[in-house]
C-alpha cells in the first residue's frame, strides 16, 4: 500500500507528516508561521501580521479607521439596483492615500464587474440571488511608506417580492394609464403584467403593489445661497423633506437624508468631520460648513433613498474671502 501525500508509512500504518517540524521551514515568507494540518500544512501570518495587497504578511502600523457602512445590512430586490454607501471615508487621508479591495463571501470581488464602484461604496445592477452575501472591503493606507489597513463589512440579502412604486414611477404609470383610457388599478387587477413591465421597465414584474405615498426634497434656503458666502463663517444648508404617507424607522435620525458634494470624479458622500456636520433640526436635514473656505465652493446635493422612494435636490454655493 502507498500512503497519500502528506502521510508516511510507520510500521505499516499511514501517519500524518508534521511538515512544520522539519529542519527546513516550508514557510519562509516574511512574518509567516507554519501550521500543520492533517495531510498537509498552511503558511499563515504571525499573530501581529496580516497579508497585504501582494499577499505578503506584513505588520501594519496602528491606525484609527472610522470607515463604516451607512447600512451594515442592505436589502435588495430581484432585478433592481442595490446601493452600498460608506461613511467616514471623506477624510483627506483616505482620498489621497487609501485604496480599497473587496471580497464577496471570502472570494476576491471587483464591483466594476457587476456595476459601479466608488471609494464611498458601490452599486450592484440587476441584483439577483447570486449577488447575496457578505461583502468585506479591506482598506490599505500608505502614508510616506508607513502602511496601515482596516476593514468594513456589509451584508446584502435578497428580499423576495417586489418593491413599491416610487412617486416618479407611479406618475409615469398613471400617465400611461390615462393615455390608454383604462385606470391603472384596473389594468393591474386584470393581471396586465406586460403593460406594467413596459411602464416600469423591470424584469421581475409579476405583481405590483401600489404605495399611495410621495417624497419631495428642496433646499429651503436656496434663495439666500445664491449670493456669494463669506469664508470662515459657519453656514447651514437646509434640506426640507416632505413625506406623504411614508413611514421612517427613526424620523429623528439625521442619516435619513444623505449629503453629497458633486464633482466631476463622482459624488462624494459627506459625513461629520472637521469640515462638516450633519444634523436634523426643526424638520430639516442640515449640512453645516464649520469653517468654509474658497475650495469648498461647488455643488451639493441632499438625497433621500428609503422605502422604495427616491428624491434629491441640488444647490450651488460660492465662497469668497
Amino acid at each position: 500500500c502507498v500512503c497519500l501525500d502528506g502521510y508516511e508509512n510507520q510500521d505499516g500504518a499511514c501517519v500524518d507528516i508534521d511538515e512544520c517540524a522539519a529542519d527546513e521551514n516550508p514557510c519562509s515568507g516574511e512574518n509567516e508561521v507554519c501550521v500543520n494540518n492533517v495531510g498537509g500544512y498552511t503558511c499563515d501570518c504571525a499573530e501581529e501580521a496580516d497579508r497585504n495587497r501582494d499577499g505578503v504578511c506584513e505588520v501594519f502600523a496602528p491606525f484609527e479607521c472610522d470607515v463604516r457602512a451607512k447600512k451594515p445590512r442592505v436589502k435588495g430586490f430581484r432585478g433592481m439596483n442595490v446601493n452600498v454607501k460608506l461613511a467616514g471615508e471623506k477624510k483627506k487621508v483616505f482620498k489621497k492615500y487609501a485604496e480599497i479591495e473587496w471580497t464577496k463571501n471570502g472570494v476576491a470581488w471587483n464591483p466594476r464587474n457587476d456595476g459601479k464602484e466608488k471609494f464611498n461604496g458601490f452599486t450592484i445592477r440587476n441584483f439577483d440571488a447570486d449577488d447575496e452575501g457578505m461583502y468585506i472591503g479591506t482598506i490599505y493606507i500608505d502614508i510616506d511608506g508607513v502602511h496601515s489597513r482596516c476593514e468594513v463589512e456589509v451584508e446584502i440579502i435578497l428580499v423576495e417580492g417586489y418593491p413599491p412604486l416610487t412617486a416618479k414611477q407611479r406618475k409615469k404609470a398613471e400617465k400611461k394609464a390615462r393615455q390608454s383610457g383604462v385606470p391603472l388599478e384596473v389594468q393591474l387587477e386584470d393581471h396586465m403584467i406586460e403593460f406594467a413591465k413596459s411602464v416600469l421597465k423591470h424584469h421581475w414584474a409579476q405583481r405590483l403593489v401600489l404605495t399611495e405615498g410621495s417624497v419631495s426634497l428642496r433646499v429651503e434656503n436656496e434663495e439666500s445661497l445664491m449670493e456669494p458666502q463669506r469664508t470662515g463663517r459657519e453656514l447651514k444648508v437646509k434640506c426640507d423633506l416632505d413625506l406623504d404617507n411614508v413611514k421612517l424607522d427613526d424620523p429623528k435620525n439625521p442619516d435619513n437624508v444623505n449629503w453629497y458634494r458633486v464633482t466631476d470624479d463622482g459624488d462624494e458622500l459627506l459625513d461629520d468631520d472637521d469640515n462638516f456636520a450633519i444634523e436634523r433640526a426643526r424638520g430639516t436635514y442640515n449640512l453645516v460648513f464649520k469653517n468654509p473656505q474658497v475650495d469648498d465652493s461647488g455643488s451639493y446635493r441632499c438625497e433621500f433613498d428609503q422605502a422604495g422612494f427616491e428624491a434629491s435636490s441640488e444647490v450651488a454655493i460660492q465662497f469668497v474671502d
